[in-house]
């Protein structure tokens, strides 16, 4: 598949001066510290934000918060909180595409709603999607290797433990041992290194030089 190309949008947002979003609008700042925004896929500067001045921010959260979100309803607020699903929904594409660019995931990493999207498409069922775990993964004598090596890759390594559901340790029954090490080998050999926003990619860069040093190290 063929790299997705950028969102005219998603470029035009590249381009722009970023400035601080305090209670509801851009404000400069007084730092004059600009920080560039790394695409860990080709270590480029995507884009710059100001350095931190987070007193105006503090303020502007507080005063919401005492003179108006305190006194709103719980309704009222869930209807608030839909609104912004709604809107993050709506501009689904051009978000992943940013979260891509600045952390280095693959494209389908930003996009995990519509997992829960598909789950749920028929069914009135309510249902809580978690994605999260990091515990040991137990492979007992009737395992089934083949779907369990396939989510020990996609978990272990296609997340490159950028979300918290990669499995710390393997411990698989001395029955299959020597086979569950050889199909995993096998996977990793058949996993496709490319391009951060390549349309098939299962793994891309990581989200830091910081983050690369310490898996390499540990």
């Amino acid at each position: 598949m063929s790299e997705i190309q950028l969102l005219p949008q998603v470029r035009d947002f590249l381009q722009r001066d970023h400035a601080h979003f305090i209670n509801g609008r851009y404000c400069a700042s007084a730092c004059a510290t600009r920080i560039p925004t790394i695409n860990p896929a080709n270590g480029q500067a995507i884009a710059r934000v100001t350095g931190a001045d987070d007193s105006a921010a503090t303020t502007a959260v507080r005063q919401a918060f005492t003179s108006n979100w305190a006194e709103t309803a719980p309704y009222q607020r869930g209807q608030t909180i839909n609104r912004l699903t709604d809107l993050i929904e709506a501009n689904g594409e051009e978000l992943a595409q940013l979260e891509t660019l600045c952390l280095g995931k693959s494209i389908h990493l930003p996009r995990m709603f519509e997992v829960g999207q598909s789950t749920m498409a028929g069914s009135l069922a309510r249902v809580t999607l978690i994605l999260g775990g990091i515990n040991a993964a137990v492979l007992l004598p009737d395992a089934d290797l083949g779907m369990a090596v396939a989510g020990l890759i996609q978990t272990g390594y296609v997340h490159q433990d950028q979300v918290c559901a990669a499995p710390e340790r393997i411990y698989a029954h001395r029955s299959h041992q020597e086979e569950t090490l050889a199909k995993i080998a096998a996977a990793l050999q058949g996993i496709n290194l490319s391009s951060t926003l390549g349309g098939s990619v299962q793994f891309g860069r990581r989200s830091s030089t910081r983050s690369r040093n310490w898996s390499v190290s540990d």
